[in-house]
This record gives C-alpha cells, structure tokens and sequence, in this order.
C-alpha cells in the first residue's frame, strides 16, 4: 500500500542531514530481563494496528511511504553502542529498536509519524510483550493530512499577541558536538509542579519555560542588551482539531520571556503562557497556522533532491538558532496500561537539539514528571540555575547522572520508484 506525506511530514525528508534533523528517543527499562523472542513477536504483532510503521521510504517527484515486506530486524546492544546509522541495517524501515538486559529502545524518522503517534506504537507493542488486552487501533481510517484537509476553509482567527525576537546565538555560545549533546534528566512529582502555579488545569510546559529561561537569563554577561529567550512549545493539533490520525499532526508556538517577567511570581508568569497557549490552540487559530505551513511547500516539493538538500542546508542553518532559543516538547502521560507500567522501573524521552540550542523532552509517566535536557552550552551553569529556579518555587526535583546523547540517523543510499 501507498501513504502519501503530508506537510509535516515532508518536513522532516527535507530537513534529512541538515542542523534541524531529527529522530526521537524512547527508552523502557523493566524490572526483568527482554525476552527477545516475545519482543520480535510484539513489534511484528503492532505493526498490524499501525501500518505507518511497517513501511519504506520511496520517491517519485516526492516522497511517499510504501508497505515494506522485509523482515523486521533488532539489535542486542546497550543505548550508547546502539547503531547511529538505521535504514538499510533495519531492512529499510524507518525506526530501529534495539534491547540489552533489561532495557529496550526505540527510536525513529520523523517522516513516519510525530511523538504522540509513536508513542502509541510503543503502547501497543508492550502490551501485546506482557499479554495485556486492549482495544484495537484504527488501522484503514486514520490517516489523515492534519495541515492539507483544512487547505480552503475560511477561518477568523483572534488576533494573537506578536512575540518579541529572543536573544542573538552569540549571548548564549554553544559548542559544536554534531548530533551529540549533554543529556540532564529530571524526575518531578507532577503534582508539585502543577501546586506551584496553583492552577491544577495548566500544563507543565507553560511552567517549564519561563522557570528555564530565567536560568538562562542568569547565566547571560550582565551587558547583554537583549535577553529576551525565546520557547517553541510542541503543540498536538489533533484535540483542537477533532482528528483522528497517525499522520504528522503537531505545530509550533514561539512564546518569549521578556525582561518585565522577572517582576512576577512564577504562577503569574505561568498563567501568562498559558493564556496564550489557549488562544493558540483554538480551532480557527490553528487551522490558519496549518495554512501558513502549507504554503512552505513549494519549498518541500523542490525538485530534484540535490536541489532540495541544498536549499534546505542553507534554510536549516538560518532557522536553527533564529527561530526559537529552546525548545519543549511534551507528550503528556504516557498511554500504557497499568497492568503494563507494574512491570516498568522507569522510562525516558530524548530528543537531540534540533531547533535552538535545549530541547527539553516531558513525559509523564505514572505521576512523575520526566524531562530529558539535551543542550550543549559553553555556560556549565544554565542546568543547575534551572534547578535553583524550581527549589525556589517549591518544586523538588531530582537529578540523575549526566551523559553525553547521540542522536540515531535513518539513512537511505538510493530511492527506488
């Protein structure tokens, strides 16, 4: 079978070896052992409820997903050994799932699906590893283009607040580490997070972000005159939307922190982002940012590739560090089942800092709120101010070992037709 790619998806063909590329991380740690037999049969078994995943790549004026029939392989290797190059080692399919001990790792190319979508691949795939039942995902009816089905609709959106410009890369120097980066992980009750802003219907990103970007205020030379910082916050598109779709369906809100902020307490500040959050996720709102997308087409359908890759190179290094300063994406709680999370000892979501200099990767999982930092800043201290900032808003956190993160790349030699 043929699935065509939708905008957000031809996105991330475009963007394919460029500063913006990017593939996201799960990790599972159990409290036993893999089973590599039951393992290879759980992935083949999910891959009947999400045919996305069971698909190569192909190009014929552009790209398009095809069903593969090559056999699933995977990898008996720990997390930093695990292959960085996937594709043709995975029998071309686009994601690579590797296990050692008690651990299990997957991880993917982004033209597939987005986070929320893979997430419930990984779901499925673990309850059918522990003989959970669960209801069938829609496997003929859900795939749908989030951005091209609301193409000519008439909309009014409100009128949003325009952001400021957030600080010049050269406030906050970086170092160059390729696809690696320094990887800090947190573990936060996410109640406590939520009794800071005293608003329990809030989402953690809208506290998250302006909590980092005064640390990295912090950490900038008292001469800077511009220490806007600018967050993108990952916004699933499909609850606003009423959709239902494995597809791409995410967009991108920039929020700035700006100097009068630090006058207001954190639950002032937070409501802020939230408020704008709203306004952003309403329907009219984001059917017109689907819009806006769209017309970066003619971008993505460049033809031939050589002339796509190149355009794209110079466009990714443009937007990498003028778009946003940092970067969150949140995937919510974690859609396991119980009978699933008993056998769980802790689970992880990374992503390599593809747009700004820190992504920050949430989850929550069972209660506690697990953010990955990945960043690579000459500044030592921006991890630890963030820490200070949460303590002192009553927010506990703790902090597990550093480690340096390599990002896992799908990598193609020849396109066939």
């Amino acid at each position: 079978m043929k699935y065509s790619l939708g905008n957000i998806d031809k996105y991330s063909t475009a963007v394919y070896k460029t500063v913006m590329e990017n593939s996201a991380f799960f990790r599972v740690d159990l409290f036993e052992d893999v089973n590599e037999k039951q393992l290879f049969y759980s992935i083949n078994k999910a891959l009947e409820y999400f045919p996305l995943f069971k698909t190569y790549l192909k190009y014929d004026k552009s790209f398009y997903l095809e069903t593969n029939e090559n056999a699933i392989k995977i990898f008996n290797v720990d997390e930093v050994s695990r292959p960085k190059i996937f594709g043709k080692t995975t029998n071309n399919y686009l994601f690579q799932i590797c296990y050692f001990k008690n651990s299990i790792t997957f991880e993917w190319f982004h033209a597939v699906c987005d986070g929320m979508s893979a997430i419930r691949f990984f779901s499925k795939m673990l309850s059918i590893y522990y003989g959970v039942d669960s209801e069938d995902e829609p496997t003929g009816h859900d795939f749908v283009q989030a951005f091209e089905c609301f193409k000519d609709v008439k909309v009014n959106p409100i009128k949003e607040k325009r952001q400021e410009k957030g600080y010049k890369s050269s406030s906050m120097p970086v170092n160059k580490n390729g696809y690696k980066c320094k990887m800090h992980t947190l573990k936060i009750k996410t109640s406590d997070l939520l009794n800071a802003c005293k608003k329990i219907d809030t989402t953690p990103s809208a506290i998250i972000a302006p909590l980092f970007s005064r640390a990295i205020r912090k950490n900038m030379k008292p001469s800077t005159k511009n220490k806007n910082v600018r967050c993108g916050i990952v916004i699933d598109i499909r609850k606003p939307l009423g959709l239902v779709t494995s597809q791409g369906a995410i967009i991108n809100k920039s929020i700035t922190y700006i100097d009068k902020f630090d006058k207001y307490d954190i639950d002032i500040v937070s409501t802020v982002y939230r408020s704008l959050l709203d306004i952003f996720v309403q329907k009219d709102n984001v059917i017109k940012e689907c819009q806006n997308m769209l017309e970066l087409d003619p971008i993505f359908n460049l033809r031939p590739i050589w002339l796509l890759r190149t355009v794209l190179h110079i466009y990714a290094k443009i937007v990498k560090r003028t778009m946003n300063n940092f970067a969150i994406t949140y995937l919510g709680k974690v859609p396991f089942k119980q009978e699933v999370i008993k056998h769980i000892k802790d689970f992880n979501f990374k992503t390599w800092t593809d747009i700004g200099d820190a992504v920050i990767a949430m989850v929550d999982f069972n209660g506690t709120l697990i953010l990955n930092i990945g960043e690579n800043y000459k500044n030592e201290n921006v991890i630890s101010s963030f820490i200070d900032e949460l303590k002192n808003n009553g927010i506990n956190s703790i902090k597990e070992n550093e480690t340096m993160f390599e990002q896992s790349n799908y990598r193609y030699d020849k396109l066939e037709k």
